[in-house]
Parts: structure tokens; C-alpha cells; sequence
């Protein structure tokens, strides 16, 4: 949650490589709770990286008031493959 990018950079690199299994968890909860719209993305792209099946919590963010988040909730989305429900 640092507003330091450099820190926010280097904490998701450390998440992604280790896949360390709470770390979802985390990013969903960062990504409700913050404040801070450069936050917020960074939580939505490793959550969308460490549990590509997260689609909804993503799309929630497709409303948010700052414009940087909506875009990214967008590009997110956009990137991921359909699942198929059958």
C-alpha cells in the first residue's frame, strides 16, 4: 500500500515470483480498502496475474471514480480469456 512506486514495484515482483498463497487475498482486500487510485491498480493487475479467475472483483472497479482505475479494469478484462461456464 506504499505510494512509493518503486516499493509497490518491487513488493508485486516478490509476489508473482514466490507465488506465495496469501498473496491474492491481500491484493483483493488492498484493492477495496485503498484510498489511492495508483494503488489500486497495482493491486487489480497482481490479483489479475497471481488468480486470473478473479473477473468480478476486477469488474467492480469498471465504476470507479478515478479514470486511470476504470482504464485498467478495462485493459484487465480485456486481456483475460473467456471461461467457459458449460
Amino acid at each position: 500500500s506504499s505510494l512509493n512506486g518503486w516499493t509497490r514495484d518491487t513488493a508485486q515482483q516478490q509476489l508473482l515470483e514466490r507465488r506465495y498463497p496469501a498473496a491474492a487475498a491481500m491484493a483483493a482486500k488492498l484493492m477495496k480498502e485503498t484510498k489511492s487510485p495508483a494503488v489500486r491498480v497495482q493491486a487489480m493487475w497482481t490479483l489479475s496475474l497471481l488468480h486470473p479467475k478473479q473477473a468480478a472483483a476486477i469488474a467492480a472497479f469498471l465504476s470507479d471514480a478515478d479514470p486511470r482505475v476504470r482504464r485498467n479494469a478495462v485493459r484487465i478484462l480485456g486481456s483475460q480469456e473467456p471461461q467457459n461456464e458449460a
